[in-house]
């Protein structure tokens, strides 16, 4: 399937995922970050070295993302700002984390990393 906001927004790099049916936005560009979230409805973006958040809108779609000041992040923010996306995709889809199902979030988290860690061609063994 496929998502219709992403050739709407102006960003670096698109992370889709089929199964959560979103998508998280990835920007190096701190002001273009912010004048294409505010675009679409999103509040302001409240970062230090790198940022990431959500908003949910009436319709009942959702924007995800992750800024980063830089186009070569450290692995630890990387992460940081992926542990971030992985609960608000839980959160706005329903998943609760629990010590029941808290193996959803450590997947999406490594999955995030690894995509995000790729976009920026960095080895992420």
């Amino acid at each position: 399937m496929s998502d219709p906001v992403k050739t709407e927004v102006d960003c670096d790099h698109i992370i889709y995922s089929d199964w959560l049916r979103q998508s998280v936005f990835v920007f190096t560009d701190f002001d273009r970050a912010c004048e294409e979230l505010s675009r679409l409805g999103s509040p302001s973006i409240v970062m230090g070295e790198a940022g990431a958040g959500y908003s949910d809108h009436p319709d009942g779609s959702a924007v995800f993302w992750m800024v980063f000041k830089t186009d070569n992040p450290r692995i630890a923010t990387v992460v940081h700002e992926a542990v971030h996306v992985a609960d608000y995709l839980c959160e706005f889809t329903g998943i609760p984390i629990t010590p029941d199902n808290v193996e959803v979030r450590c997947y999406l988290t490594e999955w995030l990393v690894s995509e995000v860690l790729a976009y920026f061609n960095r080895d992420n063994q």
